[in-house]
């Protein structure tokens, strides 16, 4: 999976967000809000990667995650971003 280009992360009011932009914007009316983590996320998706390889890079990436809470966290994080995958 991977990021839609169609979505940019801003940094609006101290808030980060996923945008839709040309086409997408008439198929997605909203803003998608990011926590940190997210954005960390987001930006893992610049490339093409499997939920396996996302979930082995946030247990590199935040020591002490097991893969169990990483596989769960991710669910929950692509469940929120999938109007943005591609």
């Amino acid at each position: 999976m991977k990021a839609k280009k169609d979505f940019l992360l801003r940094n609006v009011c101290e808030e980060d967000i996923l945008v839709p932009v040309g086409e997408e914007s008439q198929h997605f009316n909203g803003l998608i809000r990011l926590n940190s983590t997210g954005v960390w996320l987001w930006k893992q998706l610049e490339e093409e990667l499997t939920e396996e390889e996302l979930v082995q890079r946030m247990c590199d990436h935040y020591a002490g995650l097991d893969k169990d809470t990483a596989a769960r966290d991710l669910k929950e994080f692509l469940d929120t971003v999938k109007p943005a995958l591609a």
